[in-house]
């Protein structure tokens, strides 16, 4: 299971500023409430789980349609009521065993502050 929460500053997921936005930064962000819950990626119907941060991140990406569209029953979309934006650069994603993960401008970085257990 995948927990993705959209930073609310979107100058955090901007090109070129990433190189600024610290695992520190994100940490206060967080804990300030300057993240939004958008998305709970679990289980499929046929029982696997979706653990996968790439496959989380690429369900999460607007490309012929908006990815709350998605009726893949391992998605789970909050508030879709209100438009969502992909998910970027700063975003951070918390999977099953406790792990908080930023998306980087390349992959993922571990945020080891934020472990929960």
């Amino acid at each position: 299971m995948i927990h993705i929460w959209h930073s609310k500053d979107f100058r955090a997921s901007c090109d070129g500023l990433a190189k600024w936005f610290t695992e520190a930064d994100a940490k206060a962000a967080f804990l300030a409430d300057g993240y939004e819950l958008v998305a709970t990626i679990g289980k499929t119907a046929g029982g696997e789980d979706m653990v996968s941060r790439n496959t989380a991140y690429q369900m999460t990406q607007h490309i012929n349609e908006a990815w709350t569209d998605n009726n893949d029953p391992a998605l789970t979309v909050y508030d879709k009521d209100t438009p969502k934006r992909s998910t970027s650069v700063g975003d951070i994603f918390m999977t099953g065993d406790g792990d908080f993960f930023m998306v980087d401008r390349i992959g993922f970085t571990k945020l080891e502050s934020f472990r929960t257990s």
